[in-house]
């Protein structure tokens, strides 16, 4: 292929080519197809399973935002203003494909589903924002946990709140719960720590634990410092307290200033009164 600018015409036909072996080794105009191209993807994502799935496939082939698969392969090496048209296009065209993914989020096979839901991920319009926090009913744990990674402060608006809250004190998987821990962080909203704080106090498992305490690193909420402060002297898990140590030392507030005092004069392992002398 041409070093030069393309004429994006002559790919149409390679763009949802399930083989990826294919590379450009220029800068692509996409702007002239983009309206084709939209209409490419939006039939493949509609079409038997294997189409669907290379166009997933093409369509996430980009560390972030919406890709193009071999056109769009070294986005980051072409030149700045070549590079800035595209994504732009790009932009475009994720948006416009944003009801063919949720669409998709619907299909039978699990696996595509979990694909849909990483597009959609990448694309920000509020048909994607509704599809990823209804992928959290979804019956895979695989789809969960795509939409879980795809939320953060951006789209924390209520209903994503109260609907990551629910999956981390109610499913049935210990990671996917530790996974909503880390979403509810990312979101930083109040009623989000509010969330935290009991799972912190109340999860069976460790590992969930430790992760509701990361998660609220910063947080200031009455109720996550108090819930810190308990962890911290009474968790039965080292690694719990650790970690509220740490989420402590980072809200830097009075507060928590004597919490961790009060830890300091307390009986705890080993590790812990390490944690808290460190600097």
């Amino acid at each position: 292929m041409p070093a030069s600018v393309v004429a994006a015409h002559s790919y149409i036909g390679t763009v949802l080519d399930a083989d990826m072996s294919i590379a450009t080794t220029g800068s692509v105009a996409l702007s002239p197809l983009r309206d084709a191209l939209i209409a490419l993807a939006s039939a493949a994502l509609e079409g038997p399973l294997e189409e669907v799935k290379a166009a997933l496939d093409l369509l996430g082939s980009l560390s972030d935002g919406v890709g193009l698969g071999p056109l769009t392969a070294d986005l980051s090496a072409w030149p700045e203003g070549a590079r800035a048209a595209a994504l732009t296009d790009l932009r475009a065209i994720g948006s416009a494909l944003a009801n063919s993914l949720v669409g998709v989020t619907h299909h039978g096979d699990a696996a595509v589903r979990t694909g849909a839901v990483r597009v959609l991920s990448r694309i920000h319009t509020e048909e994607a924002q509704a599809a990823i926090v209804a992928a959290l009913t979804d019956s895979s744990t695989e789809v969960n946990r795509a939409a879980l990674d795809a939320l953060d402060a951006q789209r924390a608006n209520d209903n994503a709140v109260t609907q990551v809250s629910r999956v981390v004190r109610t499913h049935s998987d210990w990671a996917t719960r530790a996974r909503a821990a880390a979403a509810l962080g990312r979101m930083a909203r109040p009623s989000a720590q509010d969330s935290l704080a009991d799972v912190l106090l109340h999860d069976n498992y460790a590992f969930v634990r430790e992760a509701a305490a990361q998660a609220l690193r910063g947080a200031t909420a009455a109720s996550a410092i108090s819930a810190l402060r308990e962890a911290l002297l009474h968790d039965t898990e080292p690694r719990v307290q650790v970690a509220a140590v740490g989420a402590l030392r980072a809200m830097n507030s009075p507060e928590a200033r004597e919490a961790l005092s009060a830890a300091r004069a307390a009986a705890l392992p080993g590790e812990v009164r390490a944690a808290l002398s460190a600097d």
